[in-house]
């Protein structure tokens, strides 16, 4: 109807639901790297050179990898480069593709370079340890997308219009239907978390177009 849009985005979806389903919390604990790593389960305080988008390419890497070996495997083939707009482009590479851009881990020993990130973040997010290299990144995606497709089941029975990219929703900047995602996202995670999404806060953040304003919010 001619209106501007807006999304809520969910913010460290994959993390926020291990510490729910492993530990039945809504944040990480506040310990001895608090300081440097704040609410942010992406931040890796000893690689403070590389780009928090890398990191996240990196960690949910490891949320998704079988193996630790596996996941070493795919860290020292992950390229990066920006492109033409200044856009930072991040890929893991198999076999024999042809690599672009500049390995994030270049040095001498890429391969302990990969098993050090690992036990660094081991070190750093010990509430997050145990998912990663286990596979769990699979049961997270399934996860995702059924209470994606629950907040579509939802908005159709409002007659309200809603378009999910991963864990982000757009929607018409109004104040119903913004309202109305945020009942969303409450409900779903009642729904289709069961016990694990029914405690703490959810937290997203509303992004609003080519101004570049954000709204953090906290639905409890």
């Amino acid at each position: 109807d001619n209106l501007p849009v807006c999304s809520l985005d969910i913010n460290q979806l994959h993390p926020q639901l291990i510490l729910r389903f492993m530990h039945k919390r809504d944040c990480e604990e506040r310990g001895l790297f608090a300081l440097a790593r704040g609410e942010d389960a992406y931040t890796m305080p000893d690689y403070p050179g590389l780009p928090r988008a890398i990191h996240k390419k990196l960690v949910n890497t490891l949320f998704n990898a079988k193996t630790e070996d596996a996941a070493a495997r795919s860290l020292m083939n992950t390229y990066y480069q920006y492109d033409e707009d200044g856009e930072l482009q991040i890929k893991s590479y198999k076999g024999k593709a042809k690599r672009v851009g500049g390995k994030v881990f270049d040095g001498n020993k890429p391969k302990q370079q990969a098993h050090d990130y690992i036990e660094s973040y081991r070190q750093h997010h010990p509430q997050l340890k145990d998912a990663i290299c286990s596979d769990f990144g699979t049961r997270l995606q399934s996860i995702d997308g059924r209470m994606m497709l629950a907040v579509i089941e939802l908005f159709n029975h409002m007659e309200l219009p809603v378009i999910p990219v991963h864990d982000e929703l757009i929607v018409p900047r109004t104040k119903p239907t913004m309202f109305a995602a945020e009942l969303a996202l409450k409900d779903v995670f009642n729904s289709c978390l069961g016990e694990a999404g029914s405690f703490g806060s959810i937290f997203a953040k509303w992004s609003f177009g080519n101004d570049n304003e954000e709204k953090k919010i906290e639905i409890k």
